[in-house]
């Protein structure tokens, strides 16, 4: 379990979070019961039971990170909150959804393009023009990168099974 120890006004906090828990003060809560904010139908940050303070629990790509009003904890840097979505970016996920038709690594892909898509439309940093580009161009370039690896690899068994048979 990750850990971590603030003060907020004269109160002491410490939170430790796993995959299904986290610990507030040794009171423990199942992170499918708190509050949490969606993008489609993925996780994206929960909100921690704890008074005068906004405290988030967000879904990194391969682990958790606390924000604690507004500042990543383990970083220092400000945090950006998943604001509304622009129905591009809906357009954008549902391209990195259609990657599940490649079997497995595709849905690895999509999931990936996913996260990516909803890191990007938070970003303030960017430009639209930027983000339009990068939640569309990552699909599109999967697809093609799919279909050019699998139909060398047809290729490649067929040019096989040929020299078998001659």
């Amino acid at each position: 379990m990750k850990s971590h120890q603030f003060q907020i006004g004269s109160e002491s906090y410490t939170v430790e979070w796993s995959s299904y828990k986290v610990k507030v003060n040794g009171t423990v809560y199942k992170l499918r019961k708190l509050p949490i904010r969606r993008v489609l139908w993925i996780p994206m940050e929960y909100t921690l039971p704890i008074p005068n303070a906004n405290v988030l629990l967000v879904m990194g790509m391969f682990s958790m990170q606390l924000v604690i009003n507004g500042v990543n904890v383990q970083t220092g840097k400000p945090y950006e909150p998943i604001g509304k979505i622009p129905a591009w970016a809906y357009v954008a996920m549902v391209l990195d959804i259609t990657l599940a038709l490649w079997g497995a690594i595709g849905v690895v892909f999509g999931i990936l393009g996913i996260f990516m898509t909803s890191r990007v439309i938070a970003s303030s940093q960017m430009k639209n023009g930027t983000k339009i580009v990068l939640s569309f161009g990552y699909p599109i370039l999967v697809w093609v990168f799919l279909f050019l690896a699998f139909f060398v690899a047809g290729m490649a068994a067929a040019v096989a099974t040929m020299g078998a048979v001659g």
